[in-house]
């Protein structure tokens, strides 16, 4: 039986056959594009003080990877371009968000108006720091052990790409920490690596607060923002129920924003 050619081989066996409408037809039926390189962000380094982006192609183990996925090629290139979002949200003083929270309450929270009122010095010391975001920002997912609620996915303070995810504190309800950003503090934080009080100083470990139904963002963060559509595609396989799958995809594929390529 003869081997099977990949989708790649059988574009370059076409290419070569000079029947290139074949060839490019067979590329947009697979990949949503007919152009075979994929741009992605690659780290080369420049020196001690900085890196530099550079282009290149995604390998075909990739490129057959994210079609095992269900994951539109086209979609994920698209994504990692800038994007208005309808309604752009400012910084108010804390008077001014409480007030505007309370004028546009449905938006931010199921709490009755009451409740809201009942925690205005709490709210109001929350968002000296924090900055609320409405409910059509964020969402709760599954963690990988299929436990619901014990992710909250928030979008980027104006921003409709880029999420970051938390996982609530068992210690402090309220209060949801960044987990890449808690990766990075328990990595440094490793006897041998770097000392527990110079951590401290030089890695934030920033929660975001759940407090009234209402979620309001840190500001700082030390970890790099995840692709919305990554993110989105691994709560998809959870919800499926397919563990591994979504394991193996954390372990393959660099959820960071604009840096989609193999981890």
């Amino acid at each position: 039986m003869p081997r099977q050619l990949s989708f790649v081989q059988q574009i370059q066996k076409l290419y070569k056959g000079k029947n290139i409408d074949a060839a490019v037809s067979l590329q947009k039926s697979v990949l949503g594009s007919e152009d075979l390189i994929i741009s992605v962000n690659k780290k080369t380094a420049v020196g001690k003080r900085g890196t530099k982006s550079s282009k290149g192609m995604v390998p075909e183990s990739t490129l057959q990877y994210f079609l095992e996925l269900g994951l539109n090629i086209q979609e994920l290139e698209s994504s990692n371009m800038e994007e208005s979002v309808e309604e752009i949200q400012e910084k108010l003083s804390p008077e001014a968000s409480f007030a505007n929270i309370i004028e546009n309450l449905e938006k931010y929270s199921t709490e009755k108006k009451e409740v809201i009122l009942s925690n205005k010095s709490k709210l109001l010391s929350i968002l000296k720091t924090y900055s609320p975001i409405k409910k059509d920002n964020y969402e709760f997912g599954l963690s990988l052990n299929l436990r619901p609620n014990r992710r909250l996915i928030a979008f980027e303070w104006n921003d409709r790409k880029r999420v970051r995810e938390y996982s609530q504190r068992p210690d402090f309800p309220n209060l949801w920490e960044c987990r890449a950003c808690y990766r990075i503090y328990k990595r440094l934080s490793t006897p041998g690596v770097v000392r527990i009080h110079e951590c401290s100083e030089r890695v934030a470990r920033p929660h975001l607060y759940y407090v009234s139904d209402i979620v309001f963002l840190p500001d700082e963060h030390s970890c790099k923002p995840m692709d919305y559509l990554l993110v989105m595609h691994y709560q998809k396989l959870l919800h499926e129920g397919n563990v591994p799958g979504a394991r193996s995809m954390r372990q393959k594929i660099n959820f960071i924003y604009g840096e989609c390529d193999f981890a």
